[in-house]
């Protein structure tokens, strides 16, 4: 169940669901990829529990956060 979501920060995407051994349970990486940076691919990326709905909210909130940080 990957997804791609716009927002004016860059492109979202949620990755499939895999288990991570650093939290013991399912989870999904959310990654944002700046318009800039699409040519190279570089990002960031968060791991969150895999039953957390998948909204815009969401995903502008991650790319509000993430774009902060790159």
């Amino acid at each position: 169940m990957a997804a791609t979501y716009k927002t004016e920060y860059g492109t979202v995407t949620a990755s499939r669901p895999y288990f991570s051994f650093i939290s013991g349970r399912e989870a999904i990486d959310l990654t944002l990829i700046k318009p800039e940076n699409e040519n190279n691919g570089w990002g960031i990326s968060r791991a969150v529990r895999s039953d957390v709905e998948l909204t815009p909210e969401l995903f502008l909130s991650f790319a509000q956060e993430a774009a902060e940080r790159l």
